[in-house]
């Protein structure tokens, strides 16, 4: 699998308006491997096999990929350790797991193309520089398909869709 310093900031808006608009949840969600994995499980269920052939190769691309970004935690590597390691601020240890350190790693990297702000309110808004700097910057470049995958999980599931437009007019008509 080929990696890539460079994404472009497409592939986190795109993440950002499948994630918010179309599937009413945060985009680092989406880049978790067991979410990923079990949205492609759901596509193929709900897709022929000959069209899974055309549609679903570059889908696959992008769920192989996501468990790859663990490859850069080079600490974690070093350590043989299975969780990434981070020092609170207060100088307490956090474990996250890969999975976890993914997320939060593709919200950091995400919020590196906007200012990497936000509002100190604590610890936790200091989490994603502290797992960028764990990380060697590498990302495979199939990553940049993942908004196909769950486009493409929005477009099998119709019903789903039409029940989130309806809730979604429905709470915009609320009186104030």
């Amino acid at each position: 699998m080929a990696r890539c310093v460079r994404h472009t900031n497409l592939t986190f808006s795109s993440l950002d308006l499948v994630g918010e608009a179309f599937l009413g949840g945060d985009m680092s969600e989406l880049c978790d491997p067991k979410r990923a994995q079990k949205t492609l499980d759901r596509i193929k269920a709900a897709m022929p096999s000959d069209v899974q052939q055309a549609l679903l190769p570059t889908a696959q691309a992008a769920v192989d990929a996501l468990p790859t970004i663990a490859d850069g935690f080079f600490i974690q590597k070093q350590r043989a350790s299975g969780a990434v390691d981070l020092v609170k601020a207060n100088g307490d240890l956090e474990k996250l797991e890969p999975n976890k350190a993914i997320t939060t790693l593709m919200r950091a990297r995400r919020n590196a193309t906007h200012g990497f702000g936000g509002s100190a309110t604590g610890d936790r808004e200091h989490r994603g520089s502290r797992v960028l700097a764990h990380h060697d910057g590498s990302l495979p470049i199939e990553v940049a398909y993942l908004p196909y995958l769950y486009l493409l999980g929005v477009l099998t599931d119709p019903a789903n869709m039409a029940r989130r437009i309806q809730n979604g007019c429905r709470n915009v008509n609320k009186a104030p």
